[in-house]
């Protein structure tokens, strides 16, 4: 696993092959969140491997957790659907391509701005 550092050294996201992983406790302060809720969304991204998320979404060893951030993501941008059996049928599959785009992953800098202009 490769460490990649950011302009700010508390954005520090692990890397492998091209999937990015962060600890729990960089979740929760990147994403503003208590250290018990990424822990609780992790447990329900667990719930969900081999139907919505591949097998490394979460990577358990001992006391090191591992999240993969896009799974995370797009976990968090349709929970409240994917928790209820009615609505989360309705929820498109995940995409890492289109979340990792949004973030800016692979994208030129000037890709990036001409985006953020015609947002």
């Amino acid at each position: 696993m490769k460490k990649i550092e950011h302009e700010n050294d508390e954005d520090r996201i692990l890397v492998s092959r091209g999937r990015p992983y962060m600890l729990q406790k960089t979740l929760a302060d990147y994403f503003g969140l208590s250290l018990a809720t990424v822990q609780a969304r992790l447990k329900e991204i667990d719930s969900l491997i081999g139907h919505r998320y591949h097998d490394t979404a979460v990577i358990r060893d001992g006391n090191l957790v591992l999240a993969n951030v896009l799974a995370f993501i797009d976990y968090e941008m349709y929970r409240k659907r994917l928790l209820n059996p009615a609505t989360a049928k309705y929820v498109p599959p995940f995409d890492p391509v289109n979340i990792r785009r949004d973030l800016g992953f692979g994208v030129s800098v000037e890709e990036n701005r001409k985006a953020f202009r015609t947002a």
